[in-house]
């Protein structure tokens, strides 16, 4: 079970939208938010995870660094649709608990 649809399952994990998401999710637990990371794993059917993200979205609106737009919205439901959420998810955050040497987040806006 290597492929869906015919195309492979690294095109979720390589994906932009995820791993951004991802990231910023990284970041967002560095800062000792684990309220997204209990949500997102919590989530088992499409819309639970985009009601996590847009969770996520709202409590990090103010972070300088959040950048997802509403296309890298419909592009992640388009995933979602493709791959079914347990391997959208589990890309999410194997993105946000692995380390990412030389990079830092950037400073949040004063």
């Amino acid at each position: 079970m290597s492929e869906q649809k015919g195309r492979p399952l690294k095109a979720v994990y390589l994906h932009r939208s995820v791993r951004e998401l991802g990231t910023w999710l990284h970041w967002a637990l560095a800062d000792n938010d684990f309220a997204s990371l209990i949500e997102f794993e919590k989530a088992e059917r499409p819309e639970e995870l985009m009601e996590a993200v847009r969770a996520f979205l709202r409590r990090r609106m103010n972070d300088r660094w959040q950048r997802l737009d509403s296309d890298d919205l419909v592009e992640l439901a388009g995933l979602i649709d493709d791959y079914q959420v347990a391997p959208v998810r589990v890309a999410i955050l194997c993105h946000a608990l692995v380390r990412v040497p030389k990079k830092e987040k950037p400073a949040a806006e004063a």
